[in-house]
Formats: C-alpha cells, structure tokens, sequence
C-alpha cells in the first residue's frame, strides 16, 4: 500500500515532543513525512525541514503558508499533526479541519470547553478526522484492559486480587519504587554518619528543591491557563 503523506506543525529542532511523533508516524511504514512548519521561527523551520528530507517548496515557515500551500496540491498531506504551543491548537486545528484535511492534535485540544465543542461540530460536519494525542492509550496493555472492561471483565480474578498489595490507581511496582527511594536515603544518612562521599547511583532521591519546583510549575499552569495559555517561567524565584 503506498504510504500516506504526512505534515507536522510545530516539533522542531529541539523539541521534546517532534522525535516521538515522527518516530510514532513512521515506525509502520504507513505515513511519509512530506510537509512542515516546524519552528516559530520561518527560517529555522525550513532549514529543520531540510534537514529531514521534506523538499524545499514543502518547508513552511509557518502554518497559513502550509495551509495555503498544500491546500493547493493534488499531493496534499493526508494527515497534518499540530504540535505547537498549547494556546495555538485551538486555531490550528480548526483551520485545517475546515480546509478539508485530518488532523492529530497534540493534547489539549483547546483551552476552553466552547472552543472544543466547536472543533467537535466541525469535525463532525466536515467529515474529517480530528484525533487527540493521549499518549497512553497507544499501550497495548491498556487497550487489552479496555477489552477487559467491555466484556465486563475488569479492576481482578480472585487469584490475582489475593496477591495484590496497592490500591486502585498505583501502579504494582509502586512499593518497590518506594523502597528505591528509602535505600537512596539510608545511604546518604549512612555515608554523612561515616565521614564518607555517599554512591553516586545512590544519589538520586528527590530533594526538596524538587518539590519547591513542582510547586512552582502548577501554580504557573494555573495562571498560564487563566492568561489564554500564555508563556510564562515556571522556575520560583530563588532559581532565576
């Protein structure tokens, strides 16, 4: 079967989350990534662009010039994934939801309910695919425990329910990794007590540096989220 055309808007150089989609598209052999507007930046994009083989009249440098170009194309891109800024996804994705092509939209799809029941209603009246980009679904364990729960075999058999020591919604390994943890912070005790540099592989333990930063990034999420999903330093201020 001849591969289906692909284009990717956002995911540059850099990214986190560009090398998983483009590992992820074409892992099967199904899709050729042929378009793209890969940066915020038009030059640093089409060179990207270059670098991964899309052909120079296909490296956007931005998502209206992609829209406008491969709209025109009877090679247009069969699927076209978003995966820019979390406040740019709403107006992406219904832009190229409205101009005839499927879309993959990274996670969330937009900022606000009334945004997302409209992408709903145009997907729906266009007829065109607009998927959401939950990660996790992909796993096949997770799919099989779906089939579980539809056939009305779900949370265990007795057999395995007996053994079980975690609540629902931890992870079985959660215990152990627990235990990580504490034998990471035995060692520091132990090699401060002796007079000794503690195991570098030991010295992992989350400090409370950690916790302050966490702190820190969902309160910014709660303000970012409340300016239209704006840019914003997520580090506290004794870290700038």
């Amino acid at each position: 079967m001849a591969k289906l055309n692909w284009g990717m808007i956002g995911g540059g150089k850099g990214s986190q989350i560009g090398p998983a989609h483009r590992l992820g598209a074409r892992l099967d052999g199904a899709f050729a990534m042929v378009a793209g507007a890969l940066d915020h930046s038009p030059e640093a994009g089409r060179a990207f662009a270059g670098e991964l083989g899309i052909a120079e009249d296909r490296a956007y440098g931005d998502w209206r010039e992609m829209l406008a170009g491969e709209t025109t194309r009877d090679d247009r891109c069969d699927l076209v994934t978003v995966a820019t800024p979390n406040a740019t996804h709403f107006e992406i994705t219904k832009a190229f939801l409205t101009g005839g092509f499927h879309v993959l939209c990274e996670k969330p799809m937009t900022m606000t309910v009334e945004e997302g029941e409209e992408i709903v209603k145009i997907a729906r009246a266009s007829g065109r695919i607009c998927a959401v980009n939950y990660g996790y679904t992909g796993y096949y364990l997770v799919r099989h425990m779906r089939a579980m729960v539809a056939r009305g075999e779900a949370e265990l058999s007795p057999e395995a329910d007996r053994t079980s020591r975690v609540t629902i919604g931890h992870a079985e390994g959660m215990p152990l990794a627990f235990a990580n943890i504490y034998a990471d912070m035995a060692e520091a005790i132990t090699a401060e007590k002796q007079g000794r540099a503690i195991d570098p592989a030991a010295n992992l333990y989350p400090r409370a540096e950690d916790g302050l930063r966490s702190m820190a990034a969902v309160h910014t999420a709660v303000a970012s989220a409340k300016a239209g999903g704006a840019w914003m330093d997520a580090r506290p201020p004794i870290f700038r």
